[in-house]
């Protein structure tokens, strides 16, 4: 059947928007049901997953145009929209009479024609801000119906979308029956690329450094503007559509100009694409991706890296010399500067900005995760709630995903163990060594609330664990006395409760949390010699009592890396000697790497934890994004119940063929102590878990 002229198309969907059936006319509002109500995100933690950015953002800008059509009536039909001679007729303007919206309708039947109605919006909107100049883009939204919806359509709608947060409803035409359909259509132009984490290095830093050369007062008076600074820099990057974030921290180190200094970091977009390579999809070569690999090698930066702080250089240039220094990733950033500053504030912007707002401001968030934050007041511009949240963003949390590993017990005990000896040791310094010490216990506070938030949401979930976690006393540095007596009760609550049937994890920790001041190499120096051979002799008596192997269990040794195993064949008496040989950073790596040697055998820290619904769950795209996954060459592909009972599409360590995932996918339950793996159909899978259509919504 030939596809009607646009003109009788046109007086289709005029009639239907006279008739105010336009709305009930759309088939497939079932999609959106459910899916990113506010009821919906105050039951989910936000998570910065970018193969799922596109598809909330579309769900909510066709929301939000479905929700206008009601009260839309006829505006304009084919006329100029010009205030002067140029001809621009958009095929039809709505307004919403209650709210003063406008919605530009755009008509398209062929894929000749729809490469044109990209441009032809722009212009029409240009010209409609020419009547009203100040129009915000929640005032203007936009109708696309067309009977296809090419590549090129859907990539040039999903920028608008994703990235210009253009409020656009897609609706595709259906005239081949007698009675013609309007489609819901959600853009699936982003390339599923699998990535649950940023890549290494795709957090760029430059540093601003201030120097003042005359007084410390001086130094302060500039400290004072630093807040102004991190504003412009957040503001010129959400003007240029960058996305990172910004922190500013005074050096504790003695006798250098430099006082303050405001760290700007940006996701560097040069990292995204060759990092495809390390995953399990098939990637095209081609000249654009040898360039940005070379790129990257050759440690190119974006432009907007020194853009974004350009006005706040300007700025500061009127109080001291502000001056860029030292391009690297924020790891080597974090490396250099932890031990010698102090950081004070942060800000956001860009996608960065917006997740970490949604964060911070989640109910579930505030009740779950950051249960401080109603009391004391802070948001994402402390360092103790935005550091951490870096953290989640690069996929270094400690315990991501609740998986509370040997390994990870054992450095979380290093690390609150540390913060104990500094919060009973800080007073007694003097003033130079007391800011050098305060410090770098803000930056372990930082670390150790990353590692809390995941404790405190296992606690509230697990079923065993019954007895409250007990509260700390923040920041730390403020009462350091009264600090390490609260760092001493949660020691003893993780110790005794949270690891309760845990006997092996136990051992780790409480042997971590003694070792702390052996164990990091900056923190010994400030040990006398007697206390460093204390812990020395601790050390090594914690080496020999995990490598003695019983008898009954030296089948298990063959499992161990290869120069454990060494040690663990020993006799005792071998074993004692070997140790006692051992110099003080030999010992310090034996002792760091036994945690993950053994964490093989022992397996993660597990609690009793319910499958908790998590609400109505978007089947067709987890459907649509494990098929893509394998048409692009990824059998492994699988739906992944993390510990914490997040749901995540990520990667078994077998390869399937495609034939295995015909109509069909594999769905790993990690929430018991063993894994287990089902294949399950769509409609199995809407049966386990709750379906968009499964639950009311404000689209009936």
């Amino acid at each position: 059947m030939a596809t009607p002229l646009e003109n009788t198309i046109q007086e289709w969907f005029e009639q239907l928007v006279k008739d105010e059936r336009l709305r009930d006319t759309i088939v497939g509002l079932e999609k959106l049901k459910g899916l990113f109500t506010p009821e919906y995100e105050e039951r989910h933690i936000p998570a910065l997953v970018l193969d799922h950015l596109l598809r909330r953002k579309s769900v909510l800008a066709a929301r939000a145009v479905l929700e206008a059509l009601p009260a839309a009536r006829l505006l304009v039909t084919n006329q100029s929209v010009s205030l002067d001679s140029h001809r621009l007729r958009p095929d039809l303007v709505l307004a919403s009479e209650d709210a003063g919206e406008l919605l530009l309708v755009e008509l398209k039947r062929s894929d000749q024609t729809e490469r044109e109605a990209i441009t032809e919006l722009l212009g029409y909107e240009q010209e409609l801000k020419n009547h009203l100049p100040f129009l915000s883009d929640l005032d203007l939204s936009f109708i696309i119906v067309s009977t296809e919806f090419s590549a090129l359509l859907d990539h040039s709608i999903s920028q608008m979308i994703a990235w210009e947060h253009r409020r656009i409803l897609c609706l595709r035409l259906d005239t081949s029956g007698q009675d013609w359909k309007l489609h819901l259509h959600l853009p699936t132009a982003w390339t599923d690329l699998q990535w649950p984490n940023l890549p290494e290095d795709a957090l760029l830093t430059v540093t601003l450094a201030l120097y003042v050369y005359e007084s410390d007062e001086k130094a302060e008076d500039v400290g004072r503007h630093v807040p102004t600074a991190l504003q412009l820099i957040a503001r010129d990057g959400d003007i240029h559509r960058s996305s990172g974030f910004t922190l500013a921290w005074r050096s504790t180190s003695s006798g250098l100009p430099s006082r303050w200094c405001i760290t700007i970091c940006v996701l560097n977009p040069w990292t995204f694409l060759p990092a495809r390579e390390g995953a399990t999809l098939e990637v095209r070569r081609g000249p654009l991706l040898e360039h940005l690999t070379r790129l990257v090698d050759e440690g190119a930066h974006p432009t907007s890296l020194y853009t974004v702080a350009k006005r706040a250089q300007r700025f500061l240039s009127r109080f001291c010399t502000a001056d860029f220094e030292g391009v690297m990733t924020w790891d080597q950033t974090v490396a250099n500067i932890e031990t010698n500053s102090f950081p004070v504030e942060m800000e956001f912007w860009g996608v960065l900005g917006e997740h970490v707002r949604e964060f911070v401001t989640n109910p579930l968030v505030r009740e779950q995760v950051l249960p401080y934050t109603d009391t004391t007041g802070m948001d994402w511009r402390a360092p103790e709630i935005g550091l951490p949240l870096v953290r989640y963003l690069s996929g270094r949390a400690l315990f991501a995903h609740g998986h509370f590993t040997a390994e990870a017990i054992f450095e979380f005990g290093i690390l609150i163990g540390r913060a104990t000896l500094l919060c009973l040791n800080l007073d007694s310094q003097e003033e130079k060594v007391k800011e050098l010490l305060a410090g770098q216990l803000a930056w372990l506070e930082a670390d150790l609330l990353s590692a809390l938030q995941d404790i405190v949401a296992r606690y509230m979930v697990a079923e065993d664990l019954q007895t409250k976690p007990p509260p700390l006393k923040l920041p730390l540095s403020a009462n350091p006395a009264r600090s390490a007596e609260s760092l001493t009760g949660f020691i003893a609550w993780f110790a005794n409760v949270f690891l309760e049937h845990n006997e092996p994890h136990r051992m780790f920790f409480s042997n971590a949390q003694r070792l702390a001041g052996l164990m990091n190499k900056s923190f010994s120096q400030w040990l006398s010699g007697e206390q460093l051979a204390g812990l020395e002799q601790e050390a090594r008596a914690f080496v020999i009592n995990v490598l003695s192997t019983p008898e009954d269990q030296r089948d298990a040794i063959a499992l161990l890396p290869p120069d454990i195993q060494g040690f663990a064949r020993m006799s005792a008496a071998e074993l004692e000697a070997a140790v006692g040989q051992l110099k003080t950073q030999a010992l310090r790596d034996l002792v760091a790497r036994l945690p993950k040697a053994l964490g093989e055998l022992i397996g993660p820290v597990f609690h009793q934890i319910p499958r908790v619904s998590p609400g109505p769950f978007d089947v067709d795209w987890v459907k649509s994004q494990i098929e893509a996954q394998v048409a692009a060459g990824n059998t492994s592909v699988a739906l992944i119940f993390a510990p914490d009972g997040s749901i995540q599409i990520g990667n078994l360590p077998i390869q399937f063929t495609a034939a295995h995932y015909v109509g069909r996918a594999p769905v790993v339950d990690n929430l018991s102590v063993a894994s287990v793996m089902e294949w399950k159909t769509s409609d199995e899978l809407r049966q386990f878990l709750p379906a968009p259509g499964d639950e009311s919504d404000t689209d009936e």
